[in-house]
């Protein structure tokens, strides 16, 4: 629920496993999720007395989703936001002599009275990440997206509804494929996976990988 003592526990428990597997903190990225909003401030909008002013509540409701989201910044110490910020908490660019790793939040907009946990970056941040992929479009090296939410439907292992997918997983597609992405890395899904697509327009194939779940167990990925 993105509580100072998770994110705490967390932080210490990447930097044991990186410091084991000889790996800096410096090389240490994150791709924030539904999860890593603070809910208990983004409900705090539910305590305010408002008359029935549907745009003071929209208002509050927001403010309040925005400072829930950047909980992050404030409860990480050791693992540092990208230097090429982008406009949610903890997305950016990071560029090294290998890849180009665009970040994107597609968790910030999470808030515990959803129907279902689905992804969004909002138009700011969809719009961000267009701009900046095309600034790296003819330069040779991996470039990888690295985000929380799968961006398009996957196939369950019992009959099953996907319903927390990217919001805007065509348009961010749309980008990836036209801008020469190679690789998205993202998580949410509990099953481990990796497929590779190619479709009309895009500049070559991109592979995808799901990194799974440690918190779950086979029985609930089963499941669905």
């Amino acid at each position: 629920s993105g509580s100072p003592q998770e994110f705490y526990h967390c932080e210490k428990l990447l930097l044991e496993i990186a410091g084991k597997l000889g790996i800096s903190d410096q090389n240490i990225y994150l791709g924030l999720g539904n999860h890593d909003v603070d809910w208990n401030i983004s409900e705090l909008y539910t305590k305010f007395s408002i008359d029935n002013n549907k745009d003071t509540e929209s208002l509050i409701k927001d403010k309040y989703r925005q400072i829930a989201s950047y909980a992050s910044v404030i409860n990480l110490s050791s693992i540092k936001v990208p230097l090429q910020k982008g406009p949610a908490p903890y997305s950016g660019v990071i560029e090294n002599d290998n890849f180009i790793m665009f970040i994107i939040n597609t968790g910030w907009c999470c808030t515990k009275d959803q129907a279902f946990s689905h992804g969004k970056l909002d138009i700011a941040q969809l719009q961000w990440l267009d701009t900046e992929v095309q600034k790296y479009k003819g330069i040779k090296k991996w470039k990888i997206i690295l985000m929380h939410h799968h961006p398009f439907n996957y196939q369950y292992h019992v009959p099953a509804p996907d319903i927390s997918t990217l919001e805007e997983g065509s348009e961010l597609l749309d980008i990836a494929g036209k801008n020469g992405i190679n690789l998205i890395i993202h998580g949410h899904r509990h099953h481990p996976y990796a497929q590779t697509h190619l479709k009309t327009g895009w500049m070559h194939p991109i592979t995808f990988v799901c990194a799974g779940s440690f918190a779950v167990n086979a029985a609930h990925r089963a499941s669905g």
